[in-house]
């Protein structure tokens, strides 16, 4: 080996292993680099660029935060389900249930009343019908007729009945002004009228000419049968009453009603004997003809 001493520069012989001036060994020669070519096929093993470095340390905070980060996502998502539920359940509460057809209405009702809400389901629908005087004061008012048109609209087991009265024996049809018309709604019959459904029509026309009646009607098949009297002034002044007849087709003109052909309840409530109904405080008798009916 030749070269000069590091330390004080001195020219060394070819074998001598330390510097004859000041001792010191020599320093070991370095190799040398190949140089790093652009392109050559070992430039991605050589190059620096290559060689995997260690990453920079993250911040402790920023540690802490992508450790909470699912934390938070998944309590967010919680929370929207959550959210989603709770606007459902009020959207539910918060709907207005749908009005409950006649059938669902007359389930949810005591016996005795869903039974008067089938009653009432035959009744509706429109009918023409007729009455006959079988009783009154004065004989010469028997076996007059009326003639009349009868709809009765059924919702919740509630029956609105309209009426109108359009002729009677020895007269023209009414002109339409002369119609007397009414409106009331339906309930069910009490003690002698417990047969069928009753309700008092005050009948005017448009030039207020009228009189009160008061109906009981009840379906037989398809008949509609019952019977009627007058109401306040009149009754007491004249006292008529009797039977009625119609059906759903029916030309009120071509019926005749009989007391005979009426069920027998009916014919108990329009006696040929008027006494009783003009007592209305002793109905004895006619009470017990109604219960010999059943």
């Amino acid at each position: 080996m030749s070269g000069h001493c590091e330390l004080c520069g001195a020219r060394w012989d070819e074998d001598a292993t330390r510097c004859r001036d000041c001792g010191a060994p020599p320093r070991a020669p370095v190799p040398p680099t190949a140089p790093v070519l652009i392109g050559s096929p070992h430039t991605a093993e050589t190059s620096p660029a290559s060689i995997p470095m260690p990453l920079p340390a993250m911040p402790t905070a920023q540690v802490r935060e992508r450790k909470r980060l699912p934390l938070i996502l998944a309590a967010a998502g919680v929370g929207v389900v959550l959210v989603a539920g709770l606007v459902a359940i009020l959207v539910s509460d918060s709907d207005e249930p749908s009005s409950p057809s006649t059938s669902a209405a007359v389930a949810s009702l005591p016996p005795s009343r869903a039974a008067n809400c089938g009653e009432l389901d035959q009744l509706a629908g429109s009918w023409r019908f007729t009455t006959i005087t079988t009783g009154a004061r004065k004989d010469k008012r028997l076996g007059v007729r009326e003639f009349y048109e009868l709809e009765v609209t059924l919702e919740d087991c509630t029956a609105r009945a309209a009426l109108s009265k359009v002729g009677r024996d020895g007269r023209e049809p009414f002109e339409e002004h002369k119609v007397p018309r009414a409106y009331a709604t339906l309930s069910p019959g009490e003690g002698i009228d417990a047969f069928g459904q009753t309700a008092t029509f005050e009948l005017r026309n448009q030039e207020g000419d009228g009189s009160g009646h008061r109906f009981v009607f009840a379906r037989e098949g398809d008949r509609l049968v019952g019977s009627w009297r007058h109401t306040a002034k009149r009754w007491r002044r004249q006292g008529q009453y009797g039977v009625l007849e119609g059906s759903a087709t029916a030309d009120p003109q071509q019926i005749t009603p009989s007391r005979d052909t009426q069920p027998c309840a009916v014919q108990c409530v329009t006696p040929l004997d008027s006494t009783p109904l003009y007592a209305p405080a002793d109905h004895t008798s006619l009470v017990a003809c109604i219960d010999a009916c059943r």
